[in-house]
């Protein structure tokens, strides 16, 4: 099975979060471009991670983040929301099956 969701845009001061459930991926996987990456990439990647573990998901991610320059408030509901989105597609595909 694989899932997509997408979250934010790609205006100033937000960020575009995609995210792709797939049974094939065998660990979590976190691109991230920003023009600010060298002084905030690890601090978006510790967020992403910790937002992995918060939704409890059972099976490996890829996460694209394209930021164009939002803080840790708008990655944070950026990447909920893609979550949540995943998690409504899962049901309706269980319930398809």
């Amino acid at each position: 099975m694989k899932l997509n969701a997408v979250a934010g845009s790609l205006i100033s001061c937000d960020l575009l979060v995609e995210i792709e459930l797939n049974d094939n991926l065998t660990d979590n996987e976190i691109i991230i471009e920003s023009p600010s990456i060298i002084q905030y990439g690890k601090k978006m990647k510790e967020i992403t991670y910790e937002e992995i573990i918060r939704n409890g998901l059972k099976k490996f991610v890829r996460i694209k983040i394209v930021d164009k320059g939002a803080l840790d408030y708008v990655l944070r509901a950026r990447l909920q929301t893609a979550f949540n989105r995943i998690g409504k597609m899962m049901i309706v595909g269980e319930n398809d099956e």
